[in-house]
């Protein structure tokens, strides 16, 4: 008898665990009693579970196979309280024993003493994980809602049908009364329902390393209408019209009108499609993917009403801004998820993947929030194979690592198309592969990154989903130290900073604004900023006054060098205010990278008539003596770093001479 399975095996294994478990009843009612029929439906249990969730080998099992499914999956899976673990217990036990009896365990009787013995002790171990609230699945969840049914009356649920005494049969006829009950709610509520079943622990937030820039109107206006989805909601609500379109009993759209939608719409979708020379006719509008996403889209934005057997218009839907409009229409589809809409026709693996990749959607697009960030998709696609990896190792030791690599890659270049149809992504440079089975083409490769529309709509996605984003809102109006850390931080170009920031203010009050941020600055790289900026400022002149009011403040050397440098003052007038500050501020911007700070400063010194470490030592700016030693570990000249270590032992001299 077979008794190790492939994935795609389904019948194959059917019909070996149909005669195994017709083999194992009568062993059982003859060894553990007749009336026990839990032992034949546990054993049921854990066969299915070994070919859906584990390797598909049934007749090589150890105990951490055994430990994974009782302490791990049944307590997600099994609607069972824990005062079954010691049936369930029994019944692992049982089944382990006659496979030995019966020449099917590898590892014969030896190996079926080792489990049984153990098993036998983890009876307390299996019931604390039973009564483990975290450990509620979905299965388990589905059977907690509140729902009722076609005539009104609450439906049982998961406590009320473990007490109820009913057969299996009759089990199964109302487990099949929820599930008809709960496909018959509207998409959102579903959603709404099932939603918190998904929900872990939250865990710390992340904060980006950065200042996010927002884009300006016109970026994000010119990124809407490079959107296919949003063209495509709204020409599907003009379609509805004032008179809407009928829908099939179960809620969904008509062949005839998909048909006539995918035309008018221009979805892609392909009717009737040929596949190995064959053609496979479309029998309903949820094969059609694209369709059935702008459908579902729209519904969740509020673009179209969902009534029973009729899909309306949101009258009201074009009174509202096309920015309006594109965000709510982009926030739905993340809500849904990219992959959400796909019929998941494939088996669980693939339901299951597309909903960790669709959760991974806010990992892979934070750090692509700044303007300009990009990342190679095979970078992502590599991030994503180790969470699958991690995730779920049974799929790799069932399927093999080539395989499921290659499946995640495909779903994940799926889910970034559509991403890039929606107007979100932008992604350059693939290319065209053709599966292994040679039935579909996919893209890999190539620079992904978000347009302006989707730095707009994704910064409050990715802030929902585990990360502290840091914004300056509106580039215009803020104040002029936010402005210098954006630059600072590089999250924001300098030539864009000044173009966009208070235009309508004359070069006088934005020179004095950045003057006075460059006075308040707390760390080197913001001072060497703000003088950037106001090195930029046109016309030079009307610079002037505002350089100058910084000749009384510690910043006197960067003025007096910004004076000379746009030739607004004489060696005469500002010379005695030229000093080391601008470079101690340049060196101490890379204090963390010691080459390349050995590199700089040795640079420099070669350059310079002057011995800069006598003059380093009187610097007055607080970085100074961090600096100094940094300078004397890391230049690798060793008698610069000989009078580095002697300007620092100076300046602790000098600054304990001042009373400080």
């Amino acid at each position: 008898m077979k008794l190790t399975f492939g994935p795609d095996e389904v019948e194959a294994f059917a019909a070996t665990k149909a005669a195994l478990i017709a083999e194992f009843r009568p062993w059982a009612d003859e060894h553990y009693g007749t009336d026990d029929e839990s032992l034949v439906a546990d054993a049921e249990t854990f066969l299915s579970w070994r070919f859906n969730y584990s390797t598909g080998d049934l007749a090589d099992y150890g105990l951490h196979d055994v430990e994974e499914f009782l302490l791990g999956w049944v307590p997600a899976k099994f609607a069972v309280g824990p005062d079954e673990a010691p049936i369930l217990c029994r019944s692992m036990q049982a089944f382990t024993e006659w496979m030995a009896l019966t020449g099917r365990l590898r590892g014969g009787v030896d190996r079926a003493a080792r489990i049984m013995t153990e098993v036998d002790g983890m009876v307390d171990e299996v019931a604390a994980a039973l009564a483990d609230e975290s450990n509620f699945g979905i299965s388990k969840s589905m059977l907690s809602l509140d729902l009722t049914g076609s005539d009104g009356s609450p439906l049982p649920d998961l406590d009320a049908l473990m007490q109820s005494g009913e057969s299996i049969e009759d089990l199964q006829v109302l487990l099949d009364e929820r599930m008809e009950a709960f496909n018959s709610l509207p998409f959102e509520q579903r959603r709404a329902m099932t939603d918190p079943m998904f929900e872990a622990r939250a865990p710390k937030p992340i904060e980006l390393p950065f200042l996010f820039v927002p884009p300006s109107p016109s970026e994000v206006d010119a990124s809407i209408e490079r959107s296919e989805l949003c063209r495509q909601v709204d020409a599907f609500v003009r379609h509805l019209g004032e008179t809407g379109m009928k829908l099939t009993q179960s809620g969904n759209l008509r062949l005839a009108d998909a048909r006539e939608l995918v035309t008018l719409l221009d979805t892609g979708d392909e009717m009737d499609p040929e596949l190995w020379g064959r053609t496979h006719k479309t029998r309903m509008s949820l094969e059609l993917r694209w369709l059935t996403l702008i459908d579902q889209v729209a519904t969740v934005a509020g673009a179209t009403v969902r009534l029973k057997t009729k899909l309306k218009a949101d009258p009201n839907w074009f009174e509202q801004p096309p920015v309006v409009r594109a965000q709510r229409v982009l926030d739905s589809l993340l809500s849904i998820g990219p992959l959400g809409s796909e019929p998941f026709e494939q088996g669980e693996v693939h339901e299951l993947l597309a909903v960790l990749l669709d959760s991974g959607v806010a990992h892979w697009f934070a750090p692509l929030l700044p303007a300009g960030a990009d990342a190679e998709f095979s970078d992502i696609a590599d991030l994503a194979k180790t969470v699958t990896a991690a995730s779920y190792p049974q799929w790799r030791a069932r399927f093999g690592a080539e395989w499921m690599d290659d499946v995640v890659t495909e779903r994940l270049a799926g889910s970034f198309e559509i991403l890039r149809r929606a107007g979100l992504i932008d992604w350059t440079d693939r290319v065209a592969v053709v599966n292994r089975f040679g039935t579909r083409t996919h893209w890999e490769d190539g620079l992904v990154s978000l347009t302006a529309l989707g730095r707009q709509v994704m910064v409050d996605y990715v802030g929902r989903n585990g990360f502290v984003v840091n914004s300056i809102g509106d580039v215009a109006d803020v104040d002029a130290m936010v402005l210098v850390n954006a630059v600072a931080t590089q999250s924001l170009d300098a030539d864009e900073a000044l173009t966009r920031w208070r235009a309508d203010a004359t070069t006088s009050e934005r020179a004095h604004a950045l003057a006075e941020a460059a006075m308040n600055a707390q760390h080197p790289a913001q001072r060497l900023t703000a003088f950037e900026l106001l090195g930029m400022l046109m016309p030079a002149a009307d610079v002037g006054p505002a350089l100058r009011q910084l000749l009384d403040t510690p910043c006197a050397g960067h003025a007096a060098s910004l004076l000379l440098q746009r030739e607004l003052a004489t060696p005469d007038e500002v010379g005695a205010f030229v000093s080391v500050g601008p470079l101690v501020d340049m060196l101490y911007t890379v204090i963390d990278s010691p080459v390349v700070l050995d590199e700089l400063f040795r640079g420099v010194q070669a350059r310079s008539i002057d011995d800069l470490l006598d003059d380093m030592w009187r610097c007055d700016q607080p970085e100074t003596l961090e600096l100094l030693e940094a300078l004397g570990r890391y230049v690798t000249d060793k008698k610069l770093a000989k009078s580095a270590r002697k300007a620092a032992i100076k300046h602790r001299s000098w600054l304990a001479n001042q009373g400080r």
